[in-house]
């Protein structure tokens, strides 16, 4: 069946309209024009079985649009567009909320259970008034499949945090394709989120996004933020996006981007990606307060030849004149794994480029290499940037480059750089983490599920094991209370992403009383008595 007409016109606050699954609307524009409000919202949605579909095939037409109205729900719809190769670069989305006339704070909207599929963008949420935006976007257990430009993009205007209490969770963007005639900006990524404050993406998968993405300078990322203030992605999984290959940028996992600031990346897993795993960029001086921790990267710049700038498993970036600053920024308890490429080439895995540091930190990471890629690539001697605590090792031949200097071990890097120090003393290790098949791809699709990245593991035998600084007590940095795969955290630390089995602590002393010594044939045996005392120790427990 097809419904041709809503009169969209009629509906006040607390109206629902609900369509019934398996049919399709495929009339011009689904356009509200009332608003509802944050706890009596106007609701649009499904009954009976599976998604109704919202369409609109006209060109450059969105399925359904709110203009400069907030207080709206959107709930179990299907929105399917013509394909994303017939609607790329058209502008058209699939839903689409838009501040263009009427400034002002709008109240909250929600999206739950839809899909969006075969537009230039899957959904939509621009602000392009000044102190304008939405208090309240909840996107939740939605699917971005097969759209062109991006499959969700929260957008603000110019550098402002529009947006406030941003919530995405349990969604999938997969196979975002990309504008093969956009040649100036970036297309293809599964999520694009910028002028928020306040807000948290988890819990959600990206894959396959970015195959026909054409700039050079820009391209696809799994999930970028940019433009936002104490945003929080966590527990996301991103893996085998893609650019058109090593002269095209980008292809990342996670990105935290331009003018960043209070916003943190945790337990997230970026594996196979054409660019690296995890990216930040700067372009100016409003980059700061960031944490990076617990985050796993495996075989990431697989269509990046060997080093150089623009390859890493953690690659940092600024990109501007004058280069990018970055400020107070703590990375702290991830895992990098390097590996080499199909095309046979030796991706870094860490890489800085172009920027400007101040009070940046690596603490407790393990930096390897189990191809020939270098631990650590700069195009500068670089200051107000510490490794510090960090474990590296190569499974071929050691090497780090800073600036023009190559170092073949940790010792020599350490001495002539004055990295790895504390008070003067050396720390951090040059050592092999006994990962337990650091060789094999994690095969993660669903954050919830993380036993497919168990081969990131430390082994019992692994040095890493409570090996770690005291980020608390040395510099009041609070690691937080897990590691990636949901362990709790305890004293001593250890290096990576894996904390593992809680370590007993065994102190005090233990004491030996004399004991009965029976009559019997042979020798006497001996008598122990006294005490023996232990100092506080960890013991690893496998």
């Amino acid at each position: 069946a097809t419904i041709t007409k809503v009169n969209a016109a009629t509906l006040t606050a607390g109206n629902t309209v609900l369509f019934n699954g398996g049919d399709t609307w495929s009339g011009t524009t689904l356009t509200p024009t009332a608003a509802g409000t944050a706890v009596n919202p106007i609701t649009f949605g499904s009954y009976g079985t599976g998604q109704a579909t919202i369409t609109n095939t006209a060109t450059y037409y969105n399925a359904a649009e709110v203009d400069d109205l907030g207080g709206i729900t959107f709930s179990n719809l299907n929105f399917a567009g013509a394909g994303a190769s017939t609607t790329a670069g058209q502008g058209s989305c699939g839903l689409l909320f838009y501040i263009s006339t009427i400034s002002g704070t709008k109240p909250a909207i929600v999206i739950t259970g839809c899909t969006f599929s075969g537009y230039d963008t899957g959904l939509s949420i621009w602000s392009n008034l000044t102190a304008s935006g939405y208090n309240g976007i909840t996107i939740t257990n939605c699917t971005f499949n097969a759209n062109a430009t991006q499959g969700l993009q929260v957008v603000g205007f110019n550098n402002e945090y529009s947006h406030s209490n941003l919530t995405v969770t349990g969604c999938t963007a997969s196979n975002q394709l990309g504008d093969s005639t956009n040649t100036t900006s970036t297309s293809g990524s599964g999520m694009a989120i910028g002028n928020v404050s306040t807000g948290t993406i988890s819990d959600s998968s990206m894959f396959g996004n970015g195959a026909q993405g054409a700039c050079t300078g820009e391209g696809a990322i799994g999930i970028w933020i940019y433009d936002c203030t104490s945003v929080t992605i966590s527990n996301c999984v991103s893996y085998n996006n893609l650019n058109k290959g090593s002269a095209y940028a980008d292809g990342s996992g996670f990105d935290m981007d331009d003018r960043c600031v209070n916003c943190v990346l945790e337990y997230c897993l970026a594996y196979g990606n054409a660019g690296s795993g995890i990216a930040l960029y700067s372009e100016d001086t409003a980059y700061t307060g960031n944490t990076i921790r617990y985050n796993l990267t495996w075989g990431n710049c697989t269509a990046y030849a060997s080093g150089g700038a623009d390859s890493g498993e953690l690659y940092i970036a600024g990109w501007a004149t004058p280069s990018g600053t970055f400020t107070n920024t703590n990375i702290y308890g991830n895992t990098f794994i390097g590996q080499d490429n199909s095309a046979g080439h030796y991706p870094n895995v860490v890489t800085l480029a172009g920027s400007v540091f101040s009070n940046v930190n690596l603490y407790n990471n393990i930096f390897a290499s189990y191809g020939h890629g270098t631990i650590i690539w700069t195009d500068a001697i670089y200051t107000g940037i510490l490794f510090q605590g960090n474990d590296y090792y190569s499974a071929y031949t050691f090497g780090i480059t800073w600036d023009t200097s190559s170092y073949t071990s940790m010792a020599t890097w350490q001495a002539a750089r004055t990295q790895e120090k504390l008070s003067g003393a050396n720390v951090g290790m040059q050592s092999n983490p006994l990962l337990v098949t650091p060789g094999t791809a994690p095969t993660v699709t669903n954050p919830a599920v993380t036993t497919g990245a168990d081969g990131l593991q430390l082994q019992a035998a692994s040095p890493c094991i409570g090996a770690g600084l005291n980020l608390q007590s040395l510099f009041s940095v609070n690691p937080g209370s897990q590691d990636f795969f949901g362990d709790s955290l305890a004293v001593p630390l250890w290096i990576g992403a894996y904390q593992g089995l809680v370590p007993a602590v065994l102190a005090g002393t233990v004491s030996f009383a004399a004991p009965a010594v029976g009559a019997g044939a042979g020798a006497t045996p001996a008598v122990l008595a006294g005490s023996v005392a232990f100092p506080a120790a960890a013991f690893h427990c496998a």
